[in-house]
């Protein structure tokens, strides 16, 4: 007998089934019927993993151009994201673990074993597979919701066998995704324990509590993290804010005599001009020459978007302190004005004939 016609003889049973008046059966009746109707459901999630397993490893969600299992049952199975992961994650490990497989198609586990030995198995995959007697085992001895605390004492009990075994083993867990969904993206990942109070307490510092008197009602803990966490990557990028990560070059101009590494002749003529350049605002020079040990701050630069900085020092020599100095003037934008902040940074002392 084909599927097909196994599939329409359920289809067949399951619309009798609809069109039955219950109301015309006894107490007992009804409890014997819903008991054999429960169970046979049951069997046919069973049917459905079993299935399932196989359409997975033959990757036929990719026949029809989808980017995932998942996502492929959300489409054409009406079936909600979560329960689709689910059936995904316990068909895989279904395939890999032919001891619960059968235990489930024999009847001896429930759907509901398989899934929560699926689930705890998630990154101890090698430890499953040799354990997996016990687990099928323990699962047969109970009803699936004392099973939870099972796996779940089964999960820590692996996890500390790991941790001794290898002591990397947290680190080599470590990952974050980040993903992007119709009107938004979701993140989620795992580090080390150290790793998540460092984290923690880096976005609590960026984003502290709202004032609950303000105009706005104050954001949750996760609105402000979520904010630190795109704070913290505009800043990485070298955005506008005014302290976001300074985006800069450096440009060197010296004489031949020096770059080729001969005895200048003429100490006049020896140069070793250093100009740095801020993009977004900033700049920062020193020139300095053998013979007098002086510095000089150039005209203003003008940036590749062709809009000139303010005037930040006009060209005047003036006399390097004994120990050698490069005076650096930074430009901010803050509040749509440019805002200067002078700071020194300290080069080798000039050499003075």
């Amino acid at each position: 007998m084909f599927v097909s016609d196994l599939l329409d003889q359920v289809a067949s049973g399951v619309a009798g089934l609809l069109a039955e008046d219950w109301d015309g059966y006894g107490e007992g009746a009804l409890s014997d019927h819903l008991s054999a109707m429960a169970e046979q459901l049951e069997r046919m999630h069973a049917a459905v993993l079993g299935c399932a397993t196989a359409w997975d490893g033959h990757k036929g969600w990719a026949f029809d151009g989808a980017a995932s299992a998942p996502g492929w049952l959300v489409a054409n199975c009406s079936m909600p994201r979560p329960d689709a992961v689910r059936l995904v994650r316990t068909a895989r490990h279904l395939r890999g673990n032919e001891r619960t497989a059968k235990a489930l198609a024999t009847g001896d586990i429930k759907v509901e074993h398989a899934q929560t030995i699926a689930r705890v198995a998630q990154g101890r995959e090698e430890l499953a597979r040799r354990h997996e007697d016990t687990l099928v085992h323990a699962a047969s001895r109970v009803n699936p919701d004392d099973f939870v605390k099972v796996a779940r004492r089964w999960a820590e009990l692996a996890d500390d066998q790991l941790s001794k075994a290898k002591g990397r083993h947290n680190w080599e867990r470590r990952h974050l995704h980040v993903s992007p969904i119709m009107g938004g993206g979701r993140i989620d990942g795992f580090v080390d324990p150290e790793a998540t109070a460092i984290i923690a307490a880096a976005l609590d510092a960026l984003m502290p509590p709202d004032p609950k008197d303000g105009i706005e009602a104050p954001r949750t803990l996760s609105q402000r993290r979520a904010d630190a966490l795109v704070e913290m990557c505009q800043r990485s990028l070298g955005g506008s804010a005014p302290s976001s990560r300074a985006r800069s070059n450096v440009d060197i101009v010296i004489d031949s005599d020096t770059a080729t590494g001969k005895t200048p002749t003429d100490l006049l003529h020896t140069r070793c001009d250093i100009g740095g350049v801020g993009v977004g605002g900033g700049a920062a020079s020193c020139r300095r020459r053998r013979s007098s040990a002086s510095c000089a701050t150039p005209q203003p630069v003008t940036p590749s978007s062709g809009v000139p900085w303010p005037e930040i020092s006009r060209t005047r020599r003036r006399k390097c302190s004994t120990s050698g100095g490069a005076r650096v003037n930074r430009a901010r934008r803050s509040g749509g004005r440019c805002s200067y902040a002078t700071s020194t940074v300290s080069t080798p002392a000039a050499a003075h004939p």
